[in-house]
């Protein structure tokens, strides 16, 4: 007779967690084993959990002993263009191949609608989804000009009459994210 013991401390986190590109997240676990683990991010993309990009780089993935308890991971800008997708961090025990916590969330992101080329003194509609719920800045910017619009901005579109700007190639900023370049002329 033979007794199978088998050790599974799963954490699932599905609170509504938002992370926001470009800040810092510190992740920890319980460090009483002695073990090696292995943090990933997948991201769920059509359907099925994807671990890395197109070009094979890992959205995330480190090998750390387990001692250490936490990690602080630097969340790349560039994960913001999943912002529509779900997420999940996981800590899994590669001794014994046991997940130790399993995080769901969101990454915070920002997708404009395409703004046309315009004139001088039209309006100027301004459209976007987003998943923040938080007061924006929104600009007008180009290589001379930095024009503040709105600084304390809730919403999903904004309609701006535009004054007289010097001709040219522009793009529109919300926080730190940045809209198609279209031209405004005369």
């Amino acid at each position: 007779m033979f007794k199978i013991v088998i050790f599974l401390l799963s954490i699932v986190f599905t609170n509504g967690l938002k992370l926001q590109p470009g800040d810092k997240y510190t992740i920890e676990w319980d460090n009483t084993r002695n073990t090696l683990i292995n943090i990933g991010l997948d991201i769920n993309i059509n359907g099925s959990w994807i671990s890395h990009t197109e070009d094979n780089s890992d959205f995330l993935s480190v090998i750390l002993d387990n001692e250490i308890g936490k990690y602080e991971w630097d969340i790349p800008s560039e994960l913001s263009t999943y912002w529509k997708e779900d997420s999940r961090i996981s800590v899994v025990d590669m001794v014994r191949n046991n997940i130790i916590i399993e995080e769901h969330f969101n990454f915070y992101g920002l997708t404009f609608k395409y703004i046309q080329d315009t004139t001088f003194n039209s309006t100027l509609n301004i459209k976007w989804e987003t998943n923040i719920d938080k007061n924006m800045s929104i600009s007008l910017l180009n290589d001379q000009i930095a024009y503040l619009i709105d600084e304390k901005f809730i919403g999903n579109s904004y309609q701006w009459n535009l004054p007289t700007l010097p001709e040219g190639d522009y793009f529109i900023q919300i926080d730190e994210f940045k809209s198609n370049e279209f031209h405004i002329s005369e």
